[in-house]
């Protein structure tokens, strides 16, 4: 998205960048506990357990090459809703 697309009042500024994804930590599902929400906000996590100590990997990726996109697919005769999430990402370096 270009940054001559947006509208934004009151911010004064020159827009440089629209962000991105800086940094990901990544988790077997085998190894992943139970994970607990926000009692104010559903749609935080306030705590994620992990099973045998297990530890997320943590990796630092170039927010231009990687991104997430949500796609909703919706059936009106139904009246369902689905969503498929992808997350894209491009690693430059594993250590």
């Amino acid at each position: 998205m270009a940054c001559s697309s947006i509208v934004l009042q009151g911010l004064n500024g020159v827009c440089k960048s629209m962000g991105g994804i800086k940094d990901v930590y990544i988790l077997l599902k085998e190894e992943l506990g139970e994970v607990s929400y926000s009692t104010t906000n559903p749609l935080v996590v306030e705590q994620i357990a992990t099973k045998n100590n297990a530890t997320f990997k943590h990796y630092v990726v170039r927010p231009s090459v990687s991104d997430y996109t949500s796609e909703m697919t919706s059936d009106s005769a139904a009246n369902t809703a689905f969503y498929t999430n992808t997350v894209n990402l491009q690693f430059s370096k594993l250590d």
